[in-house]
């Protein structure tokens, strides 16, 4: 006698995860839905986990039990309708990563373009917040083994008493990297990380979390040339949402752009240092040409002016008396400086500034510059309320003379 097995209708478990199935995809319908700028990936992905659990389960007894043709078609359809969702929220999480890499890149552009580090300093924490979601950001330096907090940025909707307090303290604090700080770890490893044990107390700095008031950050070093130059601190401070390895993964790329816009800057300031200091090189040594030759044209004019003497040696030395007798008379003061030198002496017996000299001269001011030191150093002044009076005694000395 042959025993046939009577199709059944699905079991009490396999009915709570059809209707979790159901739930989970209206779940999923309501994030897509949602404004991408406001999500977290990480919701996504959890969702996305529930639902290979419950196809899991879902497919073993499809597969396993012997069903009804109706509640086979059915489960089948279900399954085929949660798969669907799955694989439109995979597609979302790639979307949302591309979202935050858009931002992240649109602020690292801007960062780039800012005129000094002192500027770039002061904008990364903003750009770190608008572009990865975060309520709080902080950009730090690392200086020898000293961690300096340099400029934070709170988002609109956290700005309390507390964090009135923090704003004002947090450029004051000077934190030593030493172990079992999290930071003097990265310092060592350079990679970003998730802290939420701040309650423990062991591997962060107390005084600034009692500071911040914060459950949880995360972190990423600054690293040019295989050394780490900073940090960037970043939290959820206000919203209380919970940070994820995604936050982690954001911080490390906004830090790996951060660096080379740091280092990028650093670079740009030093050329243009050099520059500068070549630029002033180069016009104080035209200044000296110049100056150069004008004392040559003086003593040629001044030989041309000589009344011509007789070819005999007595006349010949007797003229070259004249010249010395009139060139020693000078020395004192013509001899001790340039034309050009004089021309700034004179200018700045009448109050003169760089500025005014440099345009009734039509040169540099750093021209300027670099002949007032000459004169500073040749007539032994310290200033040049000095070196005016020294070069005015000296004047009067000769006219005496004279």
């Amino acid at each position: 006698m042959t025993t046939t097995t009577k199709p059944a209708s699905l079991t009490a478990g396999a009915t709570k995860d059809r209707q979790f199935a159901v739930a989970l995809r209206q779940a999923a319908e309501d994030l897509l839905r949602a404004d991408t700028a406001d999500q977290d990936a990480d919701q996504a992905r959890r969702l996305i986990d529930a639902m290979d659990a419950t196809l899991d389960r879902l497919g073993t007894t499809l597969l396993s039990v012997p069903l009804a043709p109706r509640a086979s078609a059915d489960l089948a359809e279900e399954m085929m309708a949660t798969g669907e969702l799955q694989s439109r929220l995979r597609r979302h999480v790639s979307d949302l990563r591309l979202h935050v890499l858009r931002r992240t890149y649109e602020s690292l552009a801007r960062i780039r373009s800012a005129s000094s580090v002192a500027e770039l300093t002061r904008i990364v924490p903003v750009e770190l917040c608008s572009a990865c979601g975060f309520d709080r950001g902080v950009i730090s330096s690392v200086n020898g083994s000293t961690w300096v907090p340099s400029s934070l940025h709170i988002a609109a909707g956290g700005h309390t008493d507390a964090a009135r307090r923090l704003q004002e303290r947090i450029g004051r604090l000077q934190i030593p990297l030493r172990p079992p700080l999290i930071e003097a770890e990265l310092v060592r490893r350079g990679t970003a990380v998730l802290v939420d044990d701040i309650d423990s107390g062991e591997r962060t700095y107390e005084p600034l979390m009692e500071l911040a008031d914060t459950q949880a950050y995360v972190v990423a070093p600054m690293t040019i040339g295989g050394r780490v130059v900073g940090f960037l601190h970043a939290d959820a401070n206000w919203t209380r949402r919970p940070l994820t390895e995604a936050d982690v993964d954001n911080i490390r790329t906004f830090a790996a752009g951060v660096a080379l816009a740091i280092e990028r800057a650093v670079l740009r300031e030093r050329l243009a240092t050099q520059r500068r200091r070549v630029t002033e090189s180069f016009d104080s040594t035209t200044a000296s040409i110049a100056d150069l030759s004008e004392a040559d044209i003086r003593l040629t004019r001044r030989l041309e002016r000589r009344e011509p003497d007789s070819a005999s040696a007595a006349g010949g030395m007797a003229r070259i008396a004249t010249i010395d007798a009139d060139v020693a008379r000078d020395s004192q003061i013509h001899g001790m400086l340039t034309p050009r030198e004089r021309d700034v002496l004179e200018r700045l017996a009448r109050g003169a500034t760089n500025g005014q000299i440099a345009d009734e001269l039509v040169v540099c001011v750093s021209t300027v510059k670099s002949h007032v030191k000459h004169i500073l150093r040749k007539l032994k002044a310290t200033n040049r309320a000095e070196a005016v009076s020294r070069y005015m005694r000296l004047a009067d000395d000769q006219r005496v003379a004279s």
